[in-house]
């Protein structure tokens, strides 16, 4: 299970500062080409999920991503795929929607379990995403990097990107995808 928490920031100093003196690694930096596919005729208030391809350079994934109910945590099995557009034509033709498209430069840190992401996203700004992936409770050592960092006053955003960009494009989709 994935388990995140997301802060909106005006810039990364903070970030960039705890993360040179804690020891965190170096991974990528890399854009992101997010394509979301959903059919709202399969959600209900309480369980919706989405289908990602995930574009990065030459190399992508196929993610199946479902809510919990429980928000910051996610149900989540992704794969490399060779042809995207295959995989395009599969889902449309299945009768998914392609919902809505984020892209996003991301620079990501491991700091033991932790990913560390420094994200701006085209369109919402800039966000910090703390993430570990496990099947045991999390938030608590989420929370505890956050304080480390020196950002307790940076707000924490609830909903994921989709769901600011749907809510913001007053997408039919907002009211399913709330996480």
């Amino acid at each position: 299970m994935e388990h995140e928490i997301r802060l909106k920031v005006k810039d990364f100093r903070a970030a960039k500062s705890f993360i040179a003196g804690s020891g965190a690694k170096y991974v990528k930096a890399t854009k992101q080409t997010d394509r979301y596919y959903g059919n709202i005729n399969l959600y209900t208030k309480k369980r919706s999920f989405l289908i990602r391809i995930r574009s990065e350079k030459d190399t992508h994934f196929l993610t199946y991503k479902a809510s919990t109910g429980r928000m910051g945590r996610y149900e989540e099995y992704e794969t490399r795929i060779e042809e995207p557009e295959t995989i395009k034509t599969i889902l449309l033709k299945s009768r998914f929607n392609n919902i809505i498209n984020v892209t996003k430069s991301r620079t990501t840190y491991e700091l033991g379990n932790c990913s560390i992401n420094l994200d701006t996203v085209k369109g919402l700004g800039n966000f910090i995403e703390l993430e570990i992936i496990s099947d045991s409770q999390k938030h608590r050592e989420l929370a505890k990097i956050v304080k480390e960092m020196g950002l307790s006053n940076a707000k924490v955003m609830r909903q994921g990107y989709v769901s600011m960009m749907l809510a913001r494009s007053k997408s039919k989709y907002a009211r399913y995808i709330n996480g």
